[in-house]
């Protein structure tokens, strides 16, 4: 058994989207059969036709996980902050 503290699962485009190359980004702390999608953090529409870029995407994923690290829910226990330029900061450090 793997006893990974989180994991972050990249997804292809989901169907309906106008954006064949977008990607998804799901991230579970503690991982394990059964838990719920209210427990997983998505970070959707990663492209670059007008959604987050790819190393918006990457930056974003990066603070997300340390914010899981130091507070230890993901899903809808973690939560996203952005400055006025929309730039995810991390609520601890302001990085």
């Amino acid at each position: 058994m793997i006893r990974a503290r989180l994991v972050i699962m990249l997804g292809g485009a989901r169907l309906g989207l106008t954006v064949a190359d977008s990607l998804g980004a799901y991230l579970t702390c503690a991982p394990h059969p059964g838990r719920r999608n209210s427990e997983r953090y998505c970070i959707s529409n990663i492209h670059t036709h007008g959604g987050l870029d790819y190393a918006g995407g990457a930056r974003k994923i990066a603070v997300l996980s340390r914010q899981a690290f130091r507070l230890g829910p993901t899903g809808t226990g973690l939560k996203e902050n952005a400055d006025s330029d929309g730039m995810l900061a991390d609520p601890v450090s302001g990085a």
